[in-house]
């Protein structure tokens, strides 16, 4: 019977385990995808000395994701539409216009919002339960980028939300996993 027991007990740790490996895997896709569009807004700088805010006005931040405007447990193919189709709508035409290196048919369950302003403006808080602190309007000297990245890979309503910005290289992630 203590056998039987013991089993069991390591059977519940070892599948809780497992599920966290699962939905942390789930999250690197939205991490790879976040990094993928900082490269598309480097880029696009580059080219154009300024960001582009894909998914509108910045302030406050929009909470129309894309390529799923409510991210939820189905995955949707990143771009919607590709050349020489023509695009969906505003939002899938600001997508095509950055062009981030994602693969064209990946399928991502996250949805994605990018925003960019001038130096000057200040950057919207990010949809998180602990905001981060931006420097005020007056002190943003150069332009930004806010990129936020929301799912839900278990299906519980709990939402993994990753934020990044151009002020910083690191990822803010939270609920991850949950």
């Amino acid at each position: 019977m203590a056998v039987v027991v013991i089993i069991g007990v390591l059977a519940v740790i070892g599948i809780a385990s497992v599920r966290g490996y699962v939905y942390s895997a789930k999250t690197s896709e939205a991490s790879s995808v976040v990094q993928a569009i900082r490269v598309a807004e480097e880029r696009f700088r580059a080219e154009h000395q300024r960001y582009l805010s894909v998914s509108g006005a910045p302030n406050p931040l929009p909470a129309n994701y894309y390529p799923n405007a409510t991210p939820d447990r189905t995955k949707h193919t990143f771009f919607q539409s590709r050349p020489p189709a023509p695009a969906v709508d505003d939002l899938d035409r600001m997508w095509r216009l950055l062009d981030p290196p994602v693969a064209p048919n990946q399928l991502v369950q996250f949805g994605y919002v990018a925003v960019a302003g001038p130096p000057g403006v200040a950057m919207p808080a990010p949809h998180t339960t602990s905001k981060p602190v931006w420097p005020a309007a007056a002190a943003m000297a150069d332009p930004w980028y806010l990129i936020e990245a929301k799912g839900n890979v278990d299906g519980d309503d709990v939402a993994t939300l990753i934020v990044a910005s151009s002020l910083s290289g690191e990822l803010y992630i939270e609920n991850e996993g949950e």
